[in-house]
């Protein structure tokens, strides 16, 4: 049968899955394109969705692609932590707007609106509103009126929001201090250029 034909032209791959629960299989080239390799994502706490990739991709592709997962895990882990130490009621979404705020606002001395900080974070008008409404009721953004335009309001983050961001910002660089004190100098200054040059690529 098609379907008994096709299963026997499967074949498990030798090399370990990638995440717990992942089954993996080789697929043998077609007329339609290279041989591929279907990875079957189950239970990836980051909500991974089954993949294909080509079986010429470089193993340093998968390799990069493997360690920047764990880099978001962990970095998802710090940021709740974080969020946390800014106030006890603070989330990671707004945590995430609290700080894109704050970034925009050294960058934009005109002031910035929540049409900015929805533009830069690709997110809903309505779904900002809800998050910005959150950080007012928690004391750490305000609204007021923009100096250029009377009629239009700027977000801001308040004194006290300020003070709690920064205390909050700066602990987290200085546990990355700590964990680069081995590194060579050079190697710190590359890890940033090529995070740079990625995230640039990406966005």
């Amino acid at each position: 049968s098609r379907t008994a034909s096709r299963a026997a032209r499967t074949t498990p791959l030798l090399d370990p899955p990638r995440h717990p629960g992942t089954a993996r299989y080789r697929r043998p080239m077609t007329d339609s394109g290279p041989p591929r390799t279907v990875e079957a994502v189950r239970g990836d706490p980051l909500g991974g969705q089954a993949r294909t990739v080509t079986t010429s991709e470089p193993g340093r592709h998968a390799d990069l692609e493997r360690e920047l997962t764990r880099f978001l895990r962990r970095s998802r882990v710090t940021s709740a932590a974080i969020a946390e130490a800014v106030h006890p009621d603070l989330d990671v979404g707004s945590y995430t707007v609290l700080v894109t705020l704050s970034d925009l606002s050294a960058r934009m001395p005109g002031g910035v609106r929540a049409s900015d900080v929805a533009e830069a974070l690709r997110l809903h008008k309505s779904t900002l509103s809800r998050t910005v409404a959150v950080l007012e009721r928690l004391g750490l953004v305000e609204r007021e009126t923009s100096e250029q335009d009377a009629r239009a309001l700027n977000l801001s983050l308040t004194p006290s929001g300020r003070t709690s961001l920064d205390a909050a910002i700066n602990a987290r660089r200085r546990r990355v201090s700590e964990a680069l004190t081995r590194w060579p100098t050079q190697d710190v200054d590359d890890l940033a250029r090529l995070l740079a040059h990625l995230n640039d690529d990406l966005a």
